[in-house]
């Protein structure tokens, strides 16, 4: 994993690298105004707002108590336990990669950085490393 993250590194632009390393700082930013500042709404609105589905009895509870550091956890435990979204799901990865490689089984051999045709130039490197799963 730490030789395809440096290998990442290597084919990464200065531009993109100037651009990722911003985005970390501000990213960073982020989270550490989060929990050093007071929220400006109020956590006890937070029970009308959730979805049906995620008001558990655990999550009721957390709430009767004002048990923030609970509820936030309940909160991160479901967010990383939903069905994902993206179009991209990490967890997906192992049997994208089989499912890919059983309809094209020459994707293995598909040159890596060899544009998708019509790519622009922000998408030039596209195609799906099928060597290894996404971390």
């Amino acid at each position: 994993m730490m030789q395809g993250r440096l290998s990442r590194l290597r084919r990464m632009t200065i531009d993109e690298g100037r651009w990722r390393a911003s985005e970390l700082a501000r990213t960073v930013g982020d989270r550490a105004r989060a929990r050093l500042t007071t929220p400006r709404w109020h956590r006890e609105d937070i029970g009308r707002v959730l979805a049906a589905d995620v008001l558990d009895a655990a999550m009721r509870d957390a709430l009767a108590r004002q048990d923030w550091a609970a509820v936030d956890g309940l909160l991160a435990d479901r967010l990383a336990r939903r069905q994902a979204r993206c179009v991209i799901d990490p967890s997906l990865a192992e049997s994208m990669r089989h499912e890919v490689s059983s309809r094209w089984p020459d994707a293995d051999d598909w040159p890596r950085a060899k544009p998708l045709p019509g790519a622009c130039s922000r998408h030039r490197q596209t195609r799906i490393d099928l060597s290894r799963s996404c971390p």
